[in-house]
C-alpha cells in the first residue's frame, strides 16, 4: 500500500505505519482548502479518507493500533486508492485542471456562437462533462486537444465579427469626421464628436466576447447620432457677439449642411410579411410620402 516493506517489530511497524498516515493526513489537510471551495475535485473523498485516518492515529498503544488497523483493511485500501488518486491530481494535474476551467469560462462568452458549430459544440459538453465528474483524474489527458479545437473555432469567429465590427465602427467614424469638415468648429467639440467612436473602435480591437463586438457596433451608431445631433446645434448657434463696440460681431462661415431625417423602412410597415402586391405598393407610398416629406422640410434623408 505504501510501496515500501514495514518492518517486524511491533512498536517499529506501529511507528512506520503512523508516519505514513501521519503524511497521508498532511497532503489532505493540505488540498482541502482548495476542494472546499468547489472549484476542485475531491472534496467527499478528502473528509472521508481523513475520517478513516484520525481514529486511526488516535490509539497510542501499538497492539491496539495495529489491530484497529487490520479491523479496517478495507475502508485503509480504500483510502490508498483515493489518495494516491488526489495525491496525483493536487500535485500533478492541478495546471491541466486549472487550464481547463480557464478556457471553458472564457468560450462561455460565445458559448451560443461556439454551439452552432458541431465539432465545438460536441468538444465544449465533453469539456463540461470532465469539469463536472466527481473523479475526473482519469479523463484529464482530453484537455489539451478540447482546448485547441474550441480555441481555433473561437478565434475564427471572433476574428470574423471583429472584421466586420471595426470597419463598420471606421466608416462611422470617418462619417463623423465628413460632418465636422463641412462646418467650422472649436477644438473641444471636434473631440466630443470623434473621441468616444475613437475608443470604440479601440476596444472593438481588443475585444474576445462576439455580444460585446455587437454592443459596440449598436453603440457607435447611437454616438454618431449624438455626434451629428452636437454639430447641427452648433450650426443653429448664432455667433458670438464681442464685448467691446469697437469689434464687430465674428461671423461664421456659411454652412451647407443640411439637418438629417432618419427613415426606418421597417418601421413603415403594419404587417409582419408583404404578401400581395398592394401590399407592396402601400408600403412604397408610404416610404416615398416619408421621403418627400424630408426633403421638401430641406432635409437630408438617412436610410436605416
Amino acid at each position: 500500500m505504501f510501496e515500501e516493506m514495514g518492518p517486524d517489530n511491533e512498536d517499529d511497524l506501529c511507528a512506520f505505519l503512523k508516519e505514513k498516515l501521519r503524511s497521508w493526513e498532511t497532503s489532505l489537510n493540505s488540498f482541502k482548502p482548495l476542494a472546499d471551495t468547489g472549484d476542485y475535485p475531491g472534496r467527499e473523498e478528502i473528509a472521508e479518507s481523513l475520517s478513516v485516518i484520525k481514529p486511526l492515529l488516535a490509539n497510542d498503544e501499538s497492539y491496539k493500533f495495529i489491530d484497529k488497523f487490520n479491523q479496517s483493511k478495507n475502508d485503509i485500501l480504500d483510502l490508498s486508492d483515493e489518495f494516491h488518486n488526489l495525491e496525483q491530481f493536487y500535485e500533478t494535474q492541478r495546471p491541466t485542471w486549472e487550464k481547463l476551467r480557464a478556457a471553458y469560462q472564457k468560450f462561455q462568452m460565445n458559448r451560443l456562437e461556439l454551439e452552432q458549430d458541431e465539432t465545438a459544440a460536441s468538444s465544449l459538453k465533453r469539456m463540461k462533462e470532465i469539469l463536472m465528474a466527481p473523479a475526473p483524474y482519469g479523463m484529464l489527458y482530453e484537455a489539451e486537444g478540447l482546448i485547441r479545437i474550441v480555441g481555433e473555432v473561437n478565434e475564427g469567429l471572433i476574428q470574423k465579427r471583429r472584421e466586420k465590427v471595426t470597419a463598420r465602427i471606421s466608416a462611422l467614424l470617418d462619417e463623423a469626421r465628413n460632418e465636422l469638415k463641412a462646418v467650422s468648429v472649436d477644438g473641444n467639440l471636434r473631440t466630443q464628436c470623434l473621441r468616444p467612436l475613437e475608443r470604440l473602435l479601440e476596444r472593438a480591437r481588443k475585444q474576445e466576447s462576439i455580444a460585446h463586438l455587437n454592443q459596440s457596433e449598436q453603440e457607435a451608431v447611437r454616438v454618431l447620432d449624438g455626434a451629428i445631433e452636437k454639430i447641427e446645434a452648433f450650426v443653429k448657434r448664432p455667433p458670438v457677439k464681442r464685448q467691446t463696440a469697437e469689434e464687430p460681431p465674428v461671423k461664421k462661415p456659411k454652412v451647407t449642411i443640411k439637418p438629417r431625417c432618419i427613415v426606418k423602412p421597417a418601421e413603415l410597415v403594419d404587417a409582419t410579411y408583404l404578401e400581395t402586391t398592394d401590399d407592396i405598393e402601400k408600403f412604397l407610398n408610404k416610404l416615398r410620402e416619408s421621403l418627400t416629406v424630408a426633403i421638401r422640410a430641406g432635409q437630408r434623408v438617412q436610410i436605416r
